[in-house]
């Protein structure tokens, strides 16, 4: 992930669509893991994803 890639997600329209796109695959699981230590489970992070788009 560069800065640039970074900056361009936070500036756009839909900046939390945007940043989770920027996970890689194959770190997708860890981030998973890691957000459900602040209460995230997989269907609240589609809510907020969904959420947004509206």
């Amino acid at each position: 992930m560069k800065n640039k890639e970074i900056k361009k997600a936070l500036k756009s329209d839909t900046p939390i669509n945007s940043m989770y796109a920027l996970i890689p695959g194959n770190r997708l699981q860890a981030f998973k893991k890691f957000a459900s230590r602040f209460g995230f489970t997989e269907e609240r992070i589609k809510t907020v994803l969904e959420n947004e788009k509206r």
